[in-house]
């Protein structure tokens, strides 16, 4: 089990495979909640869910791929923007979402 605590919020999550740092590895890094907490350079803030920080939720920061396939499917990023696929959305810095772009509140575009 993965909680992390931040502000008087917490993050719950079965630790599943290689999201979770193995014995001795580093901590994870919370990421979002009511702050706004960015990731540091190099990682963006992934959000259980794909529900991109609404509701002042936290997520872990990950650290971004530096390359990804080239499959198109046409997913929306945190960000309201349209990318190909999830790597390209994390490549960008971003979460994706788990609804369309006209969907995404303002609030919960993050930088």
């Amino acid at each position: 089990m993965l909680i992390l605590a931040l502000g008087g919020a917490a993050l719950i999550g079965v630790a599943c495979g290689d999201d979770f740092p193995p014995p001795g590895g580093d901590s994870p890094i919370a990421c979002g909640g009511i702050t706004g907490t960015p990731c540091p350079e190099g990682m963006f803030c992934d959000f259980v869910g794909g529900r991109c920080g609404q509701g002042d939720a936290l997520g872990v920061c990950e650290t971004k791929p530096t390359a990804c396939e080239k499959d198109c499917l046409q997913v929306c990023g945190c960000n309201a923007r349209s990318y190909c696929n999830a790597c390209m959305a994390h490549m960008d810095g971003v979460d994706e979402a788990d609804m369309t772009c006209d969907d995404i509140p303002p609030s919960s575009n993050l930088p």
